[in-house]
């Protein structure tokens, strides 16, 4: 099974999501990155699984039950997790 690595900016991500859902409802912050989290298993498990992207040798795995998008590439540690985004930002753009 791969190791999941998360990059600083989705660390960062998954911050700004707990922030801004706390605000709204405790639980459901919780919840939503629980159901984050989780999903990794997932494409540890079949890092093939996501969306090719057109930027090196990155995929997208949209996180079901949320809005939320993973932006990744399958590495020889490991699952690299560049970004946690809401899929209706501009995450395209964002290395």
């Amino acid at each position: 099974m791969n190791r999941v690595l998360w990059s600083q900016s989705a660390t960062d991500d998954l911050a700004a999501i707990r922030d801004y859902l706390s605000d709204i409802d405790p639980a459901l912050a919780q919840g939503v990155l629980q159901t984050i989290i989780r999903s990794t298993g997932l494409i540890q498990d079949y890092p093939a699984m996501g969306t090719p992207l057109s930027y090196r040798s990155w995929r997208k795995w949209r996180v079901r039950g949320t809005p939320y998008i993973l932006i990744y590439e399958s590495t020889p540690p490991g699952i690299a997790i560049a970004r946690v985004r809401h899929e209706r930002e501009d995450w395209f753009l964002l290395p």
